[in-house]
């Protein structure tokens, strides 16, 4: 986690999951960290985040949701990449609702209407292992492949051989031209 002040922004790497207990445990951190950045702006980056305990991700977004600083209407972002799968891909629709986070990147690599869960089994006779998923979860109305951005930011080949994150400059400079927007608007 890093206080981008020159953005006004707290940037997570959410790239893995850690165990629930662990983040639990941090929560305090986190939201001391945000608290005294003074930051507005909050980007949660789930790229290249092949999936956990969807739980944990809910514990994130309850560890955050009591820090009023933040601009809770136009200011949480959440990044999202064809990497990002399973639970991954599960919180990042879910902090689309309950965050109010608009979604950045390019579409997820899991459907976001989804049968996950599995139960285990052996069969009697061949003894193969067999899975059969126990619960459906639907993100969104409608049957999709994916999960789609609101902002498409990408990284470009030449920022990649420079060892640059386009996609996440893009998003700062969105976010810091919204800000100035924002400001000019009020004056």
């Amino acid at each position: 986690m890093n206080a981008g002040n020159d953005y006004n922004t707290v940037y997570i790497n959410f790239d893995r999951y850690p165990e629930s207990e662990q983040l639990q445990k941090h929560c305090e951190g986190i939201e001391n960290t945000i608290r005294d950045s003074g930051a507005r702006n909050l980007v949660i980056d789930f790229r290249g985040n092949p999936g956990g305990d969807f739980y944990t991700g809910l514990a994130l977004s309850a560890c955050i949701q009591g820090l009023d600083q933040l601009d809770w209407r136009q200011g949480i972002f959440v990044m999202m990449d064809s990497g990002t799968q399973s639970a991954a891909m599960c919180n990042t629709a879910q902090y689309q609702q309950i965050l109010n986070a608009t979604l950045v990147g390019s579409p997820t690599g899991a459907d976001p209407n989804i049968a996950s869960e599995a139960n285990y089994f052996r069969l009697k006779n061949s003894k193969r292992s067999v899975s059969i998923s126990k619960r459906y979860y639907g993100f969104i109305e409608s049957p999709s492949d994916a999960l789609y951005p609101d902002l498409t930011m990408t990284t470009s080949w030449e920022d990649y051989k420079e060892g640059r994150d386009g996609a996440l400059l893009q998003l700062l400079n969105f976010i810091r031209d919204k800000d100035r927007e924002s400001i000019m608007t009020a004056l």
